[in-house]
């Protein structure tokens, strides 16, 4: 409690600041609240000062100034440290989400579960700090690919606030995306759509902050796993023009611009892929965990192609080894595992597609802690997993051979043909192919009629087959 008129003054301002910084959703009240707690940390009475430090903290991490490394040294040491107890909900928000960030998740799920309420006891959903909390423990356990984890402990809950008119939208984001991982696609729509309607009805209303971002995120992926690539890309790109316009720049929470290159790059438009990839890399290593910068790495392949994918691909299976980031994994397993093939390394191509199936069935099944789901939230029961999915599709398009009369005609090509129809393959036009070759179009016409020949093919969607090459972005 303030013990002085003074401090009593100081609680206000930071209260005031408090305010704007967790429940804006105005740009300028989240670019703004961090330059008033950035003055008043360092008056701050002691009671205060790690809340204010907390969320100038995340603010900098958010724009792209600090690593990962630099904001747990921030945190960590404050973590034992008294702080008023009105404040106190809000600065374990705080640290637990840059926890989480930092890839701490652990620790984060720790923070969370050391204040919240054992079931089947509500937390105070009220309170801008609880729901910040309740959004860590959901978004770690997903991040570590605890699925029915996060079901179980957040189905119930969700279900409780059922026409109470409590919106949990970090929530709702976390748990379709659980059922999205767990196969349960319909589940998965449904929760973001309902939860979406109910953003819409209270754009003027206080929430967490970045709350939307997390649900057009969310969609975003559904729709990448269904192949609505267009759609993924236009959510992509509306989460990436709020976080903007909060100066959110840091792939620790919602790695847009990954996203929307793999949506760019199956959409047939390589370039815009490949700068916002580079741009997603650039922000990655300034961070500097190895699940962002792993990511990142694999969104560069996609764009990429060729022998430089390759490359991309090797570096972010290694990075993300070192990082408690399962889901990660896998893709960028699959991924390589499919250049690989696809560049002639077939066994070794399909060990990497075993390893991420493997992984993938460890993620799908049900921990042994793992409380049994809800009916209300269980999904089909012979739903498989995404990533098992894409990872047996893998295997099965890995493990069939070419005829000797594929090797044989591959084996003719040309160099300039080859590289030719390797960008056919990727979805570039003749034009694209003879813009970025310094071709002329009928060129690129008669080296691809030539190669036809040589395949035994007569159609640009039979090239993919007979080459052995396998699109890199084919898992989302």
């Amino acid at each position: 409690m303030p013990s002085s008129p003074r401090s009593a003054a100081v609680h206000e301002r930071v209260v005031e600041a408090t305010a704007a910084f967790l429940a804006c959703r105005d740009s300028a009240g989240w670019r703004g609240s961090p330059a008033r707690m950035r003055e008043l940390a360092a008056t701050a009475p002691a009671a205060i000062e790690p809340f204010a430090c907390g969320l100038v903290t995340e603010h900098e991490a958010g724009n792209g100034t600090l690593s990962a490394a630099d904001a747990l040294a921030r945190v960590l040491p404050r973590l034992t440290a008294p702080v008023d107890p009105r404040l106190r909900t809000g600065w374990l928000g705080s640290a637990a989400t840059l926890l989480q960030w930092a890839d701490r998740l652990d620790a984060a799920r720790a923070l969370a579960e050391g204040f919240l309420p054992a079931p089947p006891v509500l937390p105070d959903l009220a309170d801008a700090g609880v729901r910040r909390l309740l959004g860590v423990r959901a978004e770690a356990a997903l991040r570590g690919g605890e699925f029915h984890q996060v079901l179980a402990e957040n189905g119930p809950l969700l279900a409780a606030c059922a026409g109470r008119g409590v919106r949990l939208p970090r929530l709702v984001a976390a748990v379709a995306l659980a059922h999205h991982e767990l196969g349960h696609r319909d589940t998965a729509r449904q929760l973001l759509a309902t939860a979406e309607a109910g953003e819409d009805r209270a754009q003027d209303s206080a929430d967490d902050a970045g709350a939307r971002h997390e649900l057009l995120y969310a969609r975003a992926l559904v729709h990448a796993a269904e192949g609505h690539w267009q759609a993924a890309l236009d959510d992509h790109l509306a989460c990436g023009a709020g976080q903007d316009a909060r100066a959110f720049v840091s792939p620790a929470a919602t790695p847009w611009r990954s996203g929307a290159a793999l949506a760019l790059v199956r959409l047939g438009r390589p370039a815009q892929a490949a700068g916002l990839a580079e741009e997603e890399l650039g922000h990655a290593r300034t961070w500097g965990t190895a699940r962002a910068v792993g990511r990142a790495l694999r969104a560069r392949a996609a764009a990429a192609g060729g022998r430089r994918a390759l490359e991309a691909l090797e570096e972010a299976v290694d990075v993300l080894r070192t990082a408690p980031a399962p889901v990660e994994l896998v893709e960028a397993l699959i991924d390589l595992g499919r250049a690989r093939i696809a560049a002639g390394s077939e066994r070794q191509g399909r060990d990497d597609l075993r390893e991420a199936l493997a992984l993938a069935r460890r993620l799908a099944a049900p921990g042994p802690a793992a409380r049994p789901e809800p009916a209300a939230t269980a999904g089909p029961a012979r739903a498989t997993g995404r990533l098992v999915r894409a990872a047996e599709e893998a295997l099965r398009a890995g493990s069939g051979r070419r005829t000797e009369r594929d090797r044989a005609g591959s084996a003719k090509l040309t160099r300039s043909e080859q590289r030719i129809t390797e960008l056919a393959v990727r979805g570039r036009t003749n034009a694209e192919i003879g813009a970025e070759l310094c071709l002329a179009r009928r060129t690129v016409e008669t080296h691809l009629t030539n190669a036809y020949r040589k395949l035994g093919v007569t159609r640009r969607t039979q090239l993919a087959t007979h080459l052995g090459w396998v699109d890199t972005t084919a898992v989302p």
